[in-house]
């Protein structure tokens, strides 16, 4: 008899937290590609330390639920990239690197260039970057060819706007590279929602002339789309492996 009673399971502060943040994260309290409370908001909220909120965030990290942009924030994770492709689309697994070349300079020279074009903008400007964010939101179900076109024509203009000759040159000359990326990004759908609220965020600071937040929303968008295409590409190597595996034992099971 006595080995049916047994105690209850003693939970930490962190694993609890852990447990209430993931249910928001199912519960699409945050979306994938969102970010999540920050630690001191976390510490608000809970009334704990901050160590007990580190804990919890690394469990949420350690389940692929976040990741982490240094100086942007935590994110939730895009855990279906592989599975939500439009159409038949193939991700190229030997474009890979030209595809995390082009991140990683869109994320050194675009957030300075956002903060210049607030500063910079003439009322001309600012009423045709508005046009182009309201094509964005059309567009918004089209194909990814047209789609990735609208998309980088905002970036583009946004690059004009700076009057900064050689930062304009250094978008022009990866426009085949940056087209790519945008297609590749826009063949999943749900995505396209996540970099229209990064831009609508863009849009209004540059709206109000305020450097400092149009330079920090668009750093937090492409930190965002660099981390979304590290995990599109992880997820896709995966499923790669997985069919590989399938496929080889498959072979063995067939009769020779």
């Amino acid at each position: 008899m006595d080995e049916l009673i047994v105690p209850f399971s003693k939970k930490t502060w962190s694993e609890i937290i852990f447990e209430k943040l993931k249910l928001l994260i199912e519960d699409a309290f945050w979306k994938p590609g969102e970010k999540i409370y920050t630690e001191a908001e976390l510490c608000e909220k809970f009334n704990v330390s901050r160590s007990t909120v580190r804990e919890a965030i690394n469990m949420l990290k350690a389940n692929n639920l976040v990741y982490a942009v240094p100086g942007a924030g935590t994110f939730v994770s895009n855990r279906q990239a592989t599975f939500v492709f439009a159409s038949n689309y193939q991700l190229d697994l030997n474009s890979e690197k030209a595809l995390l070349d082009v991140m990683e300079l869109r994320l050194a020279i675009e957030p300075y260039g956002a903060g210049l074009a607030a500063a910079r903008i003439s009322g001309e400007e600012l009423d045709r970057l508005r046009v182009l964010h309201e094509r964005y939101a059309a567009d918004l179900g089209n194909g990814p060819e047209f789609f990735a076109a609208t998309d980088m024509a905002f970036h583009m203009y946004i690059a004009q706007i700076t009057k900064n000759a050689l930062l304009m040159e250094a978008m022009s000359n990866i426009k085949a590279y940056l087209q790519n990326q945008l297609i590749t990004s826009n063949h999943v759908l749900s995505h396209r929602a996540v970099a229209f609220a990064y831009h609508t965020r863009i849009l209004e600071a540059i709206c109000k002339q305020n450097t400092e937040l149009a330079e920090i929303a668009m750093r937090e968008h492409m930190s965002e789309a660099f981390q979304f295409m590290l995990s599109l590409i992880s997820s896709v190597k995966s499923e790669s492996r997985r069919l590989k595996a399938a496929s080889l034992g498959e072979a063995a099971r067939s009769p020779g």
